[in-house]
């Protein structure tokens, strides 16, 4: 039974002085409320908070599916393009072969004629062993008809790649000068050669011998060392790591560039590593062409067609088998080469392909040449054979659909061609024999299809990465955050005059990177770069295309950098290039379309070579045409405009300041979507996107995140009223781009690698030493220490056994003399390793909360032989640290702060979460208060600061394992945190707030006077108590309501009836064990698993619930799947299909009246993957996971949402008995012969708890379950976490035996009870909270002022459409 707990709703509305209006009407806003987020891929915490009167109005956990990204949908629907692509391109050669008469269709539908193998009295198999064997005899001799088409046929299924496009394998060949071209192409980002000798020689003894096979890696080593041939060190490692990737070898990506490193894979690779990838970045991609020209250069030596290569190594593999009985470790070591270069290596792991399920990629060049020799050979022998017939054959293996026609069906949802008749053959011949296609009109519709919209002016189409518009922008606005000096070492600021010299005599001139000291040379300056003197000596941006286009065309050359204001035409025609180099993805495509806009051929040609990809977030139109200022300026103008001490001129800075003509200040992020907003002003998923696409460069999960988002605001509007502030956290999961990088390895393995890294390079330093040598001890001696000082050896072999201020070695052996400080105040809640360093107790206590060089320059910083210590030896160690990769460029810039205004700079930046997403979404939310006249504020605080918040200061542990309670417990602790830093920092998240935050500072040191108050903890007692009058741990306090209180719990319902219809995975006709037949299921009966591919699993989106009376007179249940492949795109369900599933399938005619149709009036509900479902003979509320069609079974998840408390009393309870039975080592138990958590017995202990500490019904059914779970546990705090939850959970009517699973009933499981039934709820998405009463009876109730807000949905209508509301 089932007890509704609601109040009126319009009551308590009203008592909560909340006015709820009518139409387009809005909320007044007459509260102080704060309304926090926690935004996750897969969940959206969210809390209410009153904070003037620390009360807690309400808290949930909303969670949901996460999105299938774009790219794993692009892979699957690229996957299908090719196959479909594969077997048109099959099917056209056999047309042909009908067409031209060389064969019937009655020939060609026979049984096997395109089976090698097949041998009858009709079809002979050909003598030849394999295939490739036969394409080696028809080279030179004649094959019957049906062997030709063989040969044809297995080309066209592996044509090979389209690197080499432009290559003439006929004429020409790989060559030294055509590997040498792309070696540069490729790697031209990664280092710059000091001189053109240096160049020469390295082409010459390096480049040329890899290309020649002739090096090996420590060769590779040996010879670049001693020609110290590129600029830098960086340049050396990079070049380095380059040469042996091509070569064959393993190569450090990071050594290259973080910006190459693949997420969560390993940065030491080689390339047949990277080939077994799924994906890879464009200079991987790059890595690989090089790797294999070297491979194709080497075969064309040898063999002049593929079959010959094939034949020869199929030859060699039978050798190698035979080594199996003569040699086994001659044979295990051929076996291992063979295999290194496959795929797959099949069921047991012995079969070796060495032709098919290789990673031996050849140019399409190559099948084509082949092909064009078989096909000539045969024209001697077949008078049939035309020269026609063989132009149609080679057009269908080497013609591909180029990028710029998209799919070829115009009725396609991202479909841009236009199409005049319909293909034949390929797509050269329909072009040009058919004129099929209409490919100016494509063009123009795929460039506005491709070109990304700029972030600030939606309307406007970005500019191309290479575009010299944009690339002026990024230079000047690196120009102006650049410091100079004059020559008496005063601070110089660049003028407009300067910049435009800058321009003419360098950017404009020379092809090459710009150096900072050319600047510094060209003003006559003391020094020119970045700020604090850091590492790096040119110029970041560069003009890219610029220079070869002009070398190219000289009529478009700049006279000076102010012909982009002044030659409009000019520029158009410079950016039309530009980004038709972009746009053109293959370079074939790209010639001939130059060549169409009247350029001359050989000017195609190279144009066509140049490349360029993805978009800038700007538009010419944003900054070039857009007012920024009251004299009309435009972003770029104002940039090229004086710089000054008072004002930063760079663009973040020009934008944020930005105003209309009338001085009024304008809000770009926020504008775009006011214009979205302007005639429906509500939160919807249309904010995201434009014509089904986003025009925000994100991904799916983060659109269904942010979308999700916003449907819990507005109601969280619709009953608390607008809040006074909005406060956003993002989780680490939720990301604008892929992390880069490995996944991180074992703390002792990182601080081992760190070592000995450190350690070598300090060894391979050249003149200019950083240090005088390594100044850590031993490994062995670090290690001892390692255990129980984690994270100061970290600091220590970070700093090189260095203190960080004073610069003596720190005494490993007097650890306790030394503490981890704070570089930023420790109010501010980052403990991260970034913002620590390792000191001195005597050096950190007289530094108090200034900064480094702050505390250093005030001339109280002494070393241990009382000498002052220098800001120039300070600077020079963080520097060196940094060069050595030891520390991060953040803290870095950190330690270089130099006083509390720089300390407040950075705190702006840093700890207001700044990221794209979090940016883009905080201009919805203010574009939403804006128009509709809210005076709401919206800030955006980053997880470090919130987590240390919760860890150190609130003692709040979260195990994201135990229930998803911590999604709102962290939006709650946002808003808390919030309110702690505005009392303490008044509006932090702002600019220019000095005044507040030396007050800060002032009370950080107040609080230092006390010894008690040195712990972050026992401050933030302190601010917690300053901010809202109350102490933490008061009963009825903030937090405590946070930690007594279940959050409401909703969760997003899964209607999504498109996608994919089953798995992907094809199983085999047969059991490869038993050979008995696979059975072809339900998928069977629809006739879509049939003899030629069984699938494995069939997806369904819902199920219908049926209850009715059956030929007996008894009440029963029926949960009818429905598979998405009856259903059509408009969401129609195949009738016939689904009557034929109840009736065939599930067998219950009874559904089914005189005439053959369904009696509606046993239908009760519709349920969808995510909805909750009341079990009335359980009586639990629980998430349906749709189950098994095959099975015919119902699938539900438990709902696990605690309390803080919940959890946490039951670790408390738990704690101390454990500790004292078992003697571990934790807490209060400081015994000498106390042991760790690691060393307990843990069956014993597993099964104390369960006899003495849990409370478990049925030990028989939940024992093993327990005891493997517990196991799993490492430390003793994720140990008494999971018992405290499987206490909570374990005797739940249907806690399946497997305690964490999934429970599978089928639908007619109430044997005992005719009236026992499922009943579907229906929440907002704001949820529900739920607990049983004193009677065992379930209660449920809405939120907090609006209790009522869920409905129990016994019945409702059935119809023949799978959903009505809108899919998203």
């Amino acid at each position: 039974m089932l007890v509704l707990q609601a109040s009126l709703y319009v009551s308590l509305l009203h008592n909560s002085g909340i006015i709820l209006l009518t139409g387009r009407e809005r909320f007044k806003m007459n509260n102080n409320l704060t309304v926090s987020f926690d935004i996750g891929i897969g969940s959206v915490g969210w809390a209410v908070v009153d904070p003037d009167h620390a009360k807690l109005i309400e808290f949930g956990s909303h969670v949901f599916n996460e999105a299938t990204s774009a790219q794993q949908a692009r892979g699957f629907r690229s996957a299908r393009r090719t196959q479909r692509r594969r077997k048109w391109r099959e099917k056209q050669l056999l047309m042909a072969f009908v067409d031209f008469g060389l064969v019937t269709e009655d020939e060609l539908k026979q049984e096997g004629y395109l089976s090698y193998t097949t041998n009858n009295d009709l079809i002979k198999r050909p003598k030849e062993e394999t295939v490739y064997h036969l394409r080696n005899k028809a080279l030179d001799n004649p094959v019957s008809t049906r062997e030709l088409i063989l040969c044809l046929y297995n080309i066209c299924k592996t044509r090979g790649h389209f690197l080499l496009e432009n290559v003439n394998f006929e004429r020409d060949t790989v060559t030294f000068d055509l590997f040498k071209e792309k070696f540069y192409a490729l790697t031209n980002d990664y280092f710059t050669f000091s001189s053109i000798e240096g160049k020469e020689e390295f082409e010459k003894e390096v480049l040329k011998e890899i290309y020649n096979k002739k090096l090996k890696s420590n060769e590779i080593k040996s010879k670049l060392k001693k020609m110290d041939c590129v600029e830098t060190e960086e340049m050396d490692a990079a070049l380095l790591e380059i040469c042996k990737l091509i070569a064959g070898y393993k190569g450090e990506l990071t050594k290259i560039s973080e910006s190459v490193v693949l997420p969560e894979s390993a940065t030491n690779v080689k390339v047949q590593e990277l080939l077994k990838k799924d994906s890879l970045n464009d200079f991987l991609e790059g890595i690989i062409e090089l790797y294999d020209l070297i491979n194709i250069a080497a075969i064309l030596k040898k063999y002049n067609y593929i079959c010959q290569l094939n034949v020869a190594e199929l030859d060699n593999v039978k050798e190698v088998y035979k080594l199996e009985n003569t040699d086994n470790e001659e044979y295990d070591k051929k076996k291992k080469e063979i295999q290194a270069k496959m795929k797959s290596t099949g069921v047991n792991g012995n079969r070796l392909r060495v032709v098919k399920n290789m990673e031996n990629k050849f140019p399409n060049g190559l099948y084509l040449k082949e092909a064009k020799r078989i096909l000539e050979t045969q024209q001697r022998y077949n008078s049939k054979i035309t020269n026609a017939f063989i132009e149609v054959c080679l057009g269908i293996i080497k013609t591909r659909i180029p990028y710029y026609i998209g799919p070829l069906d115009e009725s396609a949802k991202n479909a841009w061609l236009t199409k005049n008749h319909a293909f034949k053959y390929s797509y050269d011949y329909s072009t040009k024999e058919l004129h099929a296609v209409d490919e100016e009109a494509s063009i123009k519709k795929w460039k506005y299809q491709m070109i990304s919209r700029c972030t600030y002016l939606p309307d406007e189409f970005a500019l191309p990465k290479g575009s010299l518009l944009a690339e002026v922008f990024s230079i000047v606005n690196e120009m102006n955050i650049l410091t100079a000096k004059d020559t008496d070492g005063n601070t110089y600021y660049l003028t407009m005059k300067d910049k435009i010299h800058i321009f003419d005599e360098l950017f404009l001139k020379k092809k090459e990177i710009i150096k900072y000291d050319e600047v510094k040379d060209l003003l006559n300056l003391q020094s020119f770069g970045p700020k604090n003197g850091g590492f790096g000596k040119n110029f970041k941006n560069s003009l890219t295309l610029y220079h070869p286009i002009v070398s190219l065309l000289p009529e478009l050359r700049l006279k000076s950098i102010l012909d982009v204001f002044a030659e409009e035409n000019k520029i158009k025609q410079l950016e039309d290039i530009i980004l038709s180099i972009n746009l053109f993805d293959e370079e074939s495509s790209k010639k001939q379309y130059f060549i169409k806009q009247g350029y001359q051929e050989d000017v195609s040609s190279k144009l066509s070579k140049l490349s360029s990809k993805k978009f800038y977030a700007f538009s010419k139109a944003f900054i070039c045409d857009t007012p920024m200022d009251q004299e009309n300026h435009s972003l770029l103008e104002l940039l090229f405009e004086d710089n000054t001490a008072e004002f930063v001129n760079e663009q973040m800075t020009r934008i944020h300041s930005a105003t209309d003509v009338y001085g009024n200040k304008i809000d770009f992020d926020a504008n775009k979507y006011k214009a979205k907003l302007k005639e429906n002003k509500e939160l919807s998923i249309d904010l995201l996107m434009d014509d089904g696409k986003t025009f925000m460069p994100i991904s799916r999960p983060v659109i269904r995140s942010l979308n999700e988002c916003m449907k819990v605001y507005k109601e969280i509007i619709s009953i608390y009223g607008v809040p006074k502030r909005v406060v956003i956290e993002t989780a680490r999961d939720l990301k604008d781009s892929s992390r880069k990088g490995e996944v991180p390895a074992k703390h002792f393995d990182q601080m081992k690698s760190a070592y000995d890294y450190l350690k070598k390079q300090i060894k391979e330093q050249k003149s200019n030493h950083l240090f005088k040598g390594n100044e850590m001890v031993d490994w062995e001696e670090i290690e001892t220490y390692l255990s129980r000082n984690k994270r100061k050896i970290e600091l220590y072999i970070r700093q090189n056994g260095l203190d960080m201020i004073s610069g003596e070695r720190i005494d490993i052996n007097r650890l306790d003399n030394y503490e981890m400080d704070h570089i930023l105040p420790r109010g501010f809640g980052d403990n991260s390793m970034d913002n620590m360093m390792l000191i001195s107790k005597s050096l950190n206590a007289a530094k108090s909360n200034r900064v480094p060089l702050e505390f250093i320059e005030s001339g109280e910083a002494l070393n241990s032989d009382e000498q002052f210590i220098t800001s120039s030896s300070f600077v020079r160690r963080v520097n060196s640290l940094f060069e050595l990769k030891m520390i991060s460029e953040k803290k870095k810039d950190r330690l270089l702060l130099k006083s509390s205004k720089d300390v407040e700079g950075f705190i702006n930046r840093n700890l207001v979460d700044t990221r794209y997403i979090i940016k883009e979404f905080m201009a919805i939310l203010n574009a939403y208060h804006d128009v509709n006249h809210y005076d709401t504020h919206v800030v955006a605080l980053k997880s470090a600061f919130t987590d240390t918040y919760r860890k150190n200061g609130f003692h709040m542990q979260k195990n994201r394992d135990v229930g998803v309670q911590h999604h709102a417990h962290d939006a709650a602790i946002l808003a808390i945190v919030d309110k702690m830093l505005l009392t303490y920092y008044p509006n932090y998240d702002s600019r220019g707030n000095m005044k507040a935050y030396h007050n800060f500072l002032l009370n950080l040191n107040k609080n230092e006077k006390n010894q008690a108050e040195k712990d972050f903890g026992g401050f933030t007692w302190i601010m917690y108590q300053k901010a809202f009058h109350e102490r933490l741990n008061d009963q009825d306090s903030l937090l405590s309501q946070v930690k007594s209180r279940v959050p409401l719990f909703s969760v997003k319902a899964e209607k999504n009836y498109k996608g994919q219809f089953f798995d992907a995975t094809i199983d085999p006709q047969k059991d490869k064990k038993t050979k008995k037949e696979t059975k072809k299921g339900i998928l069977g009966e629809f006739g879509i698993n049939n003899d030629k591919h069984i699938f494995s699993a069939i997806n369904c989106v819902a199920v219908d619930f049926y209850k009715y009376t059956n030929k007996r007179g008894k009440k029963k249940h029926l949960g009818v799947h429905i598979p998405k492949v009856i259903i059509d795109d408009q969401g129609r369900i195949d009738q016939d299909k689904y009557k034929f599933l109840v009736k065939e399938y599930y067998k219950v005619p009874e559904l089914f009246d005189e005439n053959g149709n369904i009696i509606q009036g046993y239908f009760r509900f519709r349920a969808f993957k995510n909805d909750l479902i009341y079990d009335s003979v359980n009586n639990e509320l629980q998430m349906f996971n749709i189950g098994s069609i095959a099975n015919k079974k119902l699938e539900m998840k438990h709902i696990n949402i605690f309390s803080y408390d919940d959890i946490s009393a039951q670790v408390r309870e738990s704690f101390y008995p454990i500790v004292d039975e078992f003697n571990i080592r934790i807490g209060r138990n400081k015994s000498s012969n106390a042991i760790p958590f690691s060393e307990v017995n843990k069956d014993e202990l597993i099964t104390y708890c369960m006899d003495n500490l849990m409370a478990i019904n049925d030990v028989d059914r939940y024992g093993k379950a327990i005891r493997d779970n517990l196991k799993k546990c490492l430390s003793f705090n994720n140990f008494l976490e999971t018992m405290a939850f499987f206490n909570l959970i374990i005797n739940r009517e249907c806690t399946p035996p497997t305690i964490v699973g999934q429970f599978m009933p089928v639908a007619d499981r109430f044997k005992s009870d005719e009236d026992g039934q499922y009943f579907k709820v229906k929440a907002s998405i704001l949820g529900v909270r739920f607990h049983k009463n004193e009677d065992g009876k379930l209660v449920i109730s809405g939120p907090n002022r609006a209790a009522n807000k869920f409905s129990k949905i016994r019945k409702e209508d059935f119809s023949w459409r799978i959903c009505r509301d809108m899919i998203e």
